[in-house]
């Protein structure tokens, strides 16, 4: 697991980006982060909620979840796209995207 946020563009860089959250190699991994349609900004990269709560997570990844919220609040932009980065055990990293997805309903 790690304290430190990781950006989109060095998970995107990364030959591995899973093992920096834990998993691993044998393992399957996933990753997430999510970027505005608006106006194409990233949030941070978070482990995607497998076999644990929001709550148990370090809290770079947890602002990962939250960023469409968080972004929302800040520059008004409804829209993000769910970004994910999956691995099966010793194969390839699998990159998909998952169009209009809303911010989530998470209330402060």
């Amino acid at each position: 697991m790690t304290d430190t946020p990781m950006t989109a563009d060095e998970a995107l860089t990364h030959a591995d980006p899973f093992t920096a959250f834990g998993f691993a190699p044998d393992r399957y991994a996933e990753i997430l982060f999510y970027r505005c349609r608006e106006c194409g900004a990233r949030g941070q990269v978070g482990r995607a909620l497998l076999d644990t709560e929001l709550r148990h997570l370090p809290e770079p990844e947890q602002a990962a979840h939250t960023w469409p919220t968080d972004h929302f609040h800040a520059a008004g932009h409804e829209y993000s796209d769910r970004i994910t980065l999956s691995r099966a055990p010793a194969g390839t990293t699998t990159v998909r995207r998952m169009s209009k997805a809303m911010r989530p309903a998470l209330t402060t």
